[in-house]
């Protein structure tokens, strides 16, 4: 995104109304705005970033609390359930062998 803010704005500065020398508009040195472009692209992925990161933690701990607390999960996404059990993950059992439900009726 850094990278791709800075290239799209560095092309636009470099061409047309803003490379004329003649335009009210002419940029002299189109490496400002890319730099401050990237800047901004910066703080936007991280911010897009940080929101995906708390979300994937949260919908992984609801879903592991869910599991063991013997619920059956299934509101899950398929494809989480598969990594899940995929890497040995599943329902807790208790000390009597069958899984947890407490929360069963």
């Amino acid at each position: 995104v850094t990278g791709l803010s800075a290239g799209v704005v560095y092309v636009v500065c470099s061409h047309g109304i803003f490379a004329d020398a003649s335009s009210d508009y002419v940029v002299e040195n189109p490496n400002v705005p890319a730099a401050i472009a990237a800047g901004i692209g910066f703080f936007v992925a991280q911010a897009f970033g940080g929101v995906f990161d708390m979300t994937s933690d949260a919908l992984l701990y609801c879903y592991g609390l869910d599991l063991h607390e013997g619920g059956s999960a299934e509101t899950a996404p398929p494809g989480l359930r598969r990594l899940v059990l995929s890497k040995g993950g599943g329902p807790v059992e208790n000390s009597s062998g069958s899984s947890s439900s407490r929360n069963k009726k």
